[in-house]
């Protein structure tokens, strides 16, 4: 099977452009979230999903064929209201409405500014996403940012900004060539990301790694035992699951 074959579905309100714009293959626009039904019914070879959306356990019979590189990951605070000016989110005076579609993220906001009230998304006067949704599925666009969140400040979700091909396990040819185009350096760090949102099932955790030119990872992790992120480096990924966790819950 040659890659003009493979059938990829995916959900364009939930994909931005950067994802598949450049893509020669034509993409298969499911319409609805029934991506599980579409793989198992054979609609599609693979179907492109947000990773960090993903459940935990897939059906048995689909699998993680590959992953995507990852987008920006940083999370901003963005105007929703011209009233409010380009101010510096130190200057924004105290009561000023936030909305988040990510719970976790304003916990975390209460952090760095307690000062601020949780809005619908209809009267907030700001909103706080990811880089990469900025734009998909809401209003804004990057002239609207008024203050980005370092990922060690700030903590994504595991696996944000990541897509995954999911295919079933009896399609050899479909993961034959999902190999191919496959981000291990990803893997690398949403390996790590997931494991530890697997010990953290019954409760929200946000997680981010990177790894530097010399090899070195470093994670930012969150849940609501600490007021604060907190930071871990190795030279390897062995053991570390297991590190961070424990750090998570002391």
């Amino acid at each position: 099977m040659n890659s003009e074959e493979i059938r990829i579905g995916y959900i364009p309100s939930l994909t931005p452009n950067v994802i598949v714009e450049k893509r020669a293959i034509p993409l298969i626009d499911l319409k609805t979230n029934h991506w599980e039904k579409a793989l198992i019914e054979k609609e599609v070879d693979t179907v492109l999903y947000p990773f960090w959306q993903l459940p935990i356990k897939l059906d048995d019979r689909l699998i993680i064929g590959a992953l995507s590189k990852r987008l920006n990951t940083k999370i901003c605070l963005v105007n929703a209201d011209p009233k409010n000016g380009n101010q510096k989110l130190g200057s924004i005076p105290a009561g000023f409405k936030v909305f988040s579609p990510y719970e976790l993220y304003l916990k975390q906001l209460e952090g760095i500014r307690s000062d601020f009230e949780t809005s619908s998304s209809e009267i907030a006067d700001y909103w706080l996403l990811p880089h990469f949704e900025i734009g998909l599925e809401n209003p804004f666009n990057e002239d609207q940012i008024i203050f980005t969140f370092q990922t060690r400040e700030l903590v994504p979700l595991p696996g944000s900004g990541v897509w995954a091909y999911i295919v079933e396990k009896d399609q050899l040819q479909t993961r034959k060539w999902l190999a191919s185009i496959h981000r291990s350096a990803t893997s690398r760090i949403t390996n790590i990301e997931r494991g530890v949102l697997k010990s953290h099932i019954d409760r929200p955790i946000a997680i981010h790694g990177v790894e530097d030119e010399n090899g070195y990872l470093h994670f930012s992790a969150y849940n609501e035992y600490h007021p604060h992120p907190i930071q871990y480096s190795s030279g390897t990924s062995h053991g570390l699951v297991n590190q961070i966790v424990q750090m998570l819950n002391q």
